[in-house]
């Protein structure tokens, strides 16, 4: 099974060794970048079933939680810093946790106009 989802995995991430993390000596099947989206993405669903419905009517907190992971991917791009785990895992963190949050309200706005 370990095969399939690692295959499954690659579409979406370049899954470098050296840039996942490793857990009990496990490493985790997408990159630090990859890990932070997906866990941004659970934590502000488990908001919205926690804490109700959060609908976002601005572009600004979009524009200002994927500035950070822009900006940390360009960086290390161009070799002006060198690649932190832990800023690529916070930096997607922030993104996945906006862009759920940006799916949630779509919805909600199209089920409210109907």
């Amino acid at each position: 099974m370990t095969p399939f989802i690692k295959k499954a995995f690659s579409v979406v991430c370049h899954q470098n060794p050296e840039r996942t993390i490793i857990i009990d000596g496990h490493s985790m099947m997408v990159c630090a970048r990859c890990s932070g989206i997906y866990a941004g993405v659970l934590i502000a669903s488990l908001a919205v079933v926690f804490y109700g419905k959060i609908f976002l009517k601005s572009n600004l907190p979009f524009y200002l939680l994927s500035a950070p992971i822009a900006i940390d991917w360009l960086l290390v791009l161009l070799g002006i810093k060198e690649f932190s785990k832990i800023t690529a895992a916070f930096t997607g963190f922030l993104f996945g946790s906006i862009i759920f949050l940006y799916f949630y309200s779509s919805l909600n706005k199209k089920n409210r106009n109907k």
